[in-house]
Order: structure tokens, then sequence, then C-alpha cells
């Protein structure tokens, strides 16, 4: 639990924008969606960066943090203080393009940054706290290790680094079966002989000589990336 001093709060923030009706005839007003019931904490002296495809509703959720765009419903506060309605002007919140170098600045002085970006790498190394969007609802909200290591579903494992998904089967808690093999995890909570889905990262293979491994496959490409290699292995 945090013990900071909680400087944004964000309450069930929506943002739907109308779109154009396709005739006079068109008696209802249409939106799409941008945000969804966003709720975010934010405390003082703590680093967010918020992560997702273009599209996800990222920089609108930043723009209505600022006072740039009205929000459709919901609250936030500053410093304890409503400021839902309070143009961007007056809002005078921390609004700069960020560079590597605000790292160095935030663990000097201690400054409140929120981070928008579609750059998972950047997300990870700049955040303390990531929040990771799609189709403007936030997913999972967690430490950059947390995020890596531990996605929620399979999109915040696809998006946040390299990942190779693979259908699996829980036998029971820390075991799954892949591929005929069973395999120790540190998950629990999926109950017994149900399907999942199965994060493997690239830095958790090895690769061994054919009567050594345990899930045999064949190489089908070899990229050279400077200091490793990128394979695509067919199992």
């Amino acid at each position: 639990m945090n013990t900071s001093k909680k400087l944004l709060s964000i309450n069930n923030l929506k943002k739907y924008f109308p779109i154009a009706k396709s005739s006079i005839f068109q008696k209802e007003q249409l939106y799409v969606k941008a945000n969804e019931d966003i709720s975010l904490d934010i405390y003082e002296g703590e680093t967010i960066g918020v992560v997702g495809e273009s599209g996800c509703g990222k920089s609108t959720l930043g723009r209505v943090i600022l006072g740039l765009l009205d929000s459709t419903d919901g609250k936030i506060f500053f410093d304890g203080k409503d400021i839902t309605k309070v143009s961007g002007s007056e809002r005078n919140l921390l609004r700069k393009e960020m560079q590597i170098e605000l790292k160095e600045m935030h663990r000097k002085l201690g400054i409140t940054f929120i981070y928008v970006t579609h750059d998972q790498e950047e997300a990870l190394s700049m955040s303390d706290t990531v929040v990771v969007m799609n189709n403007g609802e936030i997913l999972q909200i967690g430490t950059p290790q947390d995020i890596y290591n531990e996605p929620k579903n399979a999109f915040v494992a696809d998006f946040i680094g390299d990942s190779n998904l693979l259908s699996a089967t829980m036998i029971r808690d820390k075991e799954v079966e892949i591929q005929g093999q069973r395999f120790a995890c540190v998950d629990v909570g999926f109950g017994q002989n149900n399907p999942v889905d199965v994060v493997i990262r690239p830095e958790d293979m090895i690769l061994v000589e054919p009567e050594q491994g345990t899930i045999r496959g064949k190489v089908v490409s070899l990229i050279f990336k400077g200091v490793h290699y990128e394979m695509e292995v067919e199992a």
C-alpha cells in the first residue's frame, strides 16, 4: 500500500465523442467511447506510465486530466479538490515532453509525472506504476515488474514485451501441462484440468540438445540482432 500523499484521484471517468449524423432523418445521437469508467490514484513523487495501442484512449485520458477536454462523466480530484470543471489553464498540472533525462530529475526532486505513450519499453523503464489501456478501459495497473511478469490477460502479455502465448491445461495449482509435458509454475486459483493461456518470455527458454529438451522444436528462422539472435521455433 502506498503511504505517500494522494495527489491526483480519478473516479469513474468517462469520455464519449459524438458521431456526426449520417442523414437528416437520423434522430438518435450516436457516440464513440474513448474512456470508460477510468479510476486511478496517483501519489506524490510517483511516475505513472499510461501505455496502450493507438486509439486505446490514453491521449484522451491525458487531455481530460490536463483540462484540455471536458469529461462526459466522473470526477477528478487534485490535492483533495474537485477540479472536474476547472479549466486547463487554472489546473496548473505538470505537462512536459517526456525524455529519459526526466527519470533522473524525478529521482533527485521527487516530481510527480504522468507519462502517456504507446512505447511499452519507455513505459517500463520510466514508470514506477504502469497503467495498460485498451478500447478506452484500464486492463491492468501495477509495477513494471508485475505487468511484465504477471500480465492479467493475453492482451497485456502480448502488448508488453515479446511473448509466446501457448494453449495449455492447468493440472492443479502451480502445475501446468504444455504439449503433453508438465511444468511447475507460480499461478494458483485456475482450478484443475482447465484450459489456460500460458505466457513464456523468450528469456525463459533455453536451447539444448534434442535428447536433453522437454519440448522438441525446429528452428525456422534466425535473425542476428547484434547482442543476441532472434529465433522462430516451431514446436
